[in-house]
């Protein structure tokens, strides 16, 4: 009777044992399933590089552009352009913002390449067949073009002088290929600001054209309370030379993450100039809806 009484306790244990290492193998397998579904959610959220590259090359090829790939001083430069290309006494630059500069407040990206590519789907709607795309230092460049590509170059040194040179570089082998004499930079956000570094710097510049840019990027990290950008160049330096162009700055009105005041508060500080205009436009903030508002706004400067 013991000895029965004895094996029955010990099937209970084992069979309440099996039970809890039943039960701990059914939440590790739920716990990794739902590990597994954030970590697709975020990859799928944030394409690869590559995948990024390959899709911009895509959008560019449904409105008859090319990719050309430009050596600039120390950086190889992105560059798309119209297939039917001819010489153009004035040519105009479209150059892209800081793309996909930190993954989130604390991090980093390690790779720059814009997630929407603003700057390069306002050049396709430009009207006009004079109007190029330049991308920024670092993006969409495959790893062997990658020189020099470091964190700092898209963060705390975006708008560097090597950053500058090289665009500057790539802007004259551009100008060289369209035999123009004149040229009309065209920026959006970060890029408006370098454009405007790299007009102070030329001659040949005609006018200035900003949208959503952070001129003063000082300021610019003050407002959001974030690290400055500590290796690039102010604009400040250069308020001087910069009053001399003409440009005409786009604003939104709902812009939360480059505000309207920022821009004015710049402005106020150049010497006064009865070509330069500041535009704030209603109903759009830094992303939208500048690209279904373009047509509109670039027509009307008549360039």
């Amino acid at each position: 009777m013991f000895a029965e009484r004895f094996s029955e306790l010990l099937q209970r244990f084992f069979a309440k044992q099996k039970n809890a290492v039943n039960s701990l193998l059914l939440l590790a397998r739920c716990l990794l399933l739902v590990f597994t579904g954030f970590v697709i959610a975020g990859c799928n959220a944030v394409q690869a590089p590559e995948l990024r590259a390959d899709a911009v090359v895509q959008l560019a090829l449904k409105s008859h552009w090319q990719q050309q790939l430009i050596n600039g001083e120390q950086f190889d430069l992105v560059a798309f352009l119209p297939q039917a290309s001819a010489p153009q006494r004035q040519l105009i630059i479209y150059i892209e913002g800081d793309g996909l500069a930190w993954r989130n407040h604390y991090t980093a990206s390690y790779n720059p390449t814009p997630i929407t590519p603003t700057a390069l789907k306002l050049a396709l709607q430009h009207p006009t067949n004079n109007a190029v795309y330049l991308a920024r230092p670092c993006q969409y460049v495959r790893a062997a073009n990658g020189h020099h590509c470091q964190q700092q170059v898209w963060t705390a040194g975006r708008f560097s002088e090597a950053v500058i040179a090289s665009t500057a570089k790539a802007i004259d082998v551009l100008k060289t290929q369209y035999q123009a004499t004149s040229l009309v930079l065209v920026g959006y956000s970060g890029g408006g600001t370098l454009a405007a570094l790299v007009a102070v710097r030329r001659q040949d510049v005609k006018q200035l054209i900003t949208v959503a840019a952070n001129l003063d990027h000082r300021a610019w990290t003050d407002y959001h309370h974030i690290s400055p950008l500590a290796k690039s160049l102010s604009l400040k330096v250069y308020r001087d030379r910069l009053s001399a162009i003409p440009q005409h700055h786009f604003v939104g009105a709902n812009d939360l993450i480059v505000p309207a005041v920022l821009t004015k508060k710049f402005l106020a500080t150049m010497p006064l100039s009865p070509w330069i205009v500041l535009d704030i436009i209603e109903g759009v903030d830094h992303d939208c809806c500048w690209v279904e508002q373009w047509p509109r706004l670039i027509t009307g400067l008549q360039l």
